[in-house]
């Protein structure tokens, strides 16, 4: 598929206990599916989907709510957001980022708006910038999480990058009980 390569949904979406695995989207976004309006996804698994732009397991055009769900293994080679990629705000909770690429920012995920995480894991991934989170807003809440082995190729943000005030002003990220370990660098610019 060009776009959407599990799933191409146009309006709101509710996606609950669902698999997505080994889907392609050749060179539009959402490896595993693409959602042009706001998503909820509860106790899913996105694994080992790949696209050539943004969003290696999911590109969610305006808001997202992620809970229990886990994104495995994605691949965005030319984008942001290896396990997924949010244009609008997210709340993610108890949900897990493993392992995810992107050939630009946010190895485990890229969001462009307010980030609320809360309980989750990011282990493991890897991007240009922000290898766990790219948050370039800055503006959001990280609390009762872990961000392990996240690499940033560029050495900024291996775990966390928090505001590119080159595309914003910078809000404030609140960080609280979380632990940030091997490598411990979070990047402000």
């Amino acid at each position: 598929a060009h776009t959407g390569g599990g799933a191409y949904i146009q309006g709101i979406a509710s996606i609950t206990g669902s698999q997505f695995g080994g889907n392609k989207a050749v060179s539009g976004d959402g490896g595993g599916t693409t959602v042009i309006g706001s998503a909820s996804i509860a106790d899913s698994q996105f694994t080992s989907n790949t696209t050539g732009a943004y969003g290696g397991g999911a590109a969610i055009g305006v808001n997202a709510f992620i809970t229990a769900s886990q994104f495995i293994n994605n691949l965005a080679k030319g984008g942001s957001g290896g396990g997924a990629v949010i244009i609008g705000s997210a709340t993610i909770t108890a949900s897990q980022f493993i392992g995810n690429s992107a050939g630009n920012n946010g190895g485990g995920t890229a969001i462009l708006a307010v980030a609320t995480i809360t309980a989750s894991q990011f282990v493991d991934n890897m991007a240009q910038g922000g290898g766990g989170a790219y948050l370039p807003f800055g503006r959001g809440s990280v609390a009762n999480s872990l961000f392990a082995r996240n690499t940033a190729a560029s050495a900024i943000g291996d775990a966390i990058y928090s505001c590119y005030s080159a595309v914003s002003s910078c809000g404030s990220l609140n960080i609280a009980f979380t632990t940030i370990a091997s490598p411990t660098h979070i990047g402000y610019v």
